[in-house]
């Protein structure tokens, strides 16, 4: 795991995410590090401390409700994933030295938003909703993204408009889990498809699966 950490700093510092401190800071956390499935391993911040310190913004994050109608009409959908989302929101200079944490290799702080942060995820959501909220026939919802339309052709001009943005302000995507110009797709527990919309299976499934102490606190009890 050593050798995996030291490789994976090395890397983010390369491609401009953390950079080597040397000077005091108001504030130094520790790191959490996990492996994923694919053998890479998933560095996250622990400031267990300064998240009691953030001020957030309380951006409001957008329910299923909110999305259902756009997608109701759609025949044709892609499905994107943006490739480390939070890593496309730069950090200022006075946040990004917040974020100094230290390991057995020195001291480090992140240039892009971390995981981690308790103000993460609405601030990802507010910048994401900022640039491609306005296009039609996009939908996002955390780092997944949702280009639909009513026909091959109008779906094939919201992608390319969605992929003209991404070229133009360096979005990455997940090439791993891009699913491109499907009838049917899953997306937040729901199957999209050009007959409507249904529950995903998976997610019942799941629900079954559970406890039966578990589905009863739920209200999901078919006992």
């Amino acid at each position: 795991m050593k050798a995996k950490l030291k490789t994976e700093l090395g890397d983010m510092s390369k491609r401009g995410i953390i950079t080597s401190v040397e000077d005091p800071t108001p504030w130094v956390s520790q790191l959490v590090v996990t492996p994923k499935p694919n053998g890479k391993i998933r560095i996250c911040l622990d400031p267990k401390y300064l998240n009691k310190a953030l001020q957030r913004e309380h951006y409001t994050m957008p329910i299923l409700d909110d999305i259902l109608h756009d997608l109701s009409s759609s025949k044709v959908f892609t499905k994107a994933d943006l490739q480390n989302g939070y890593w496309h929101v730069q950090l200022d200079e006075e946040s990004s030295r917040l974020t100094t944490f230290q390991i057995c290799f020195g001291r480090f702080r992140f240039l892009r938003l971390p995981f981690g942060l308790n103000v993460s995820a609405e601030i990802f959501e507010r910048k994401i909703r900022e640039l491609f909220g306005d296009m039609p026939g996009v939908v996002c919802m955390r780092d997944d993204i949702i280009i639909h339309g009513k026909n091959q052709q109008e779906h094939d001009e919201n992608l390319q408009e969605f992929m003209n943005k991404c070229s133009q302000f360096n979005i990455k995507l997940n090439k791993e889990k891009f699913e491109l110009s499907k009838d049917q797709i899953s997306f937040m527990g729901h199957i999209f498809s050009r007959n409507g919309i249904s529950t995903d299976p998976k997610q019942v499934e799941a629900i079954v699966r559970m406890p039966s102490r578990t589905r009863k606190k739920l209200g999901a009890s078919w006992e």
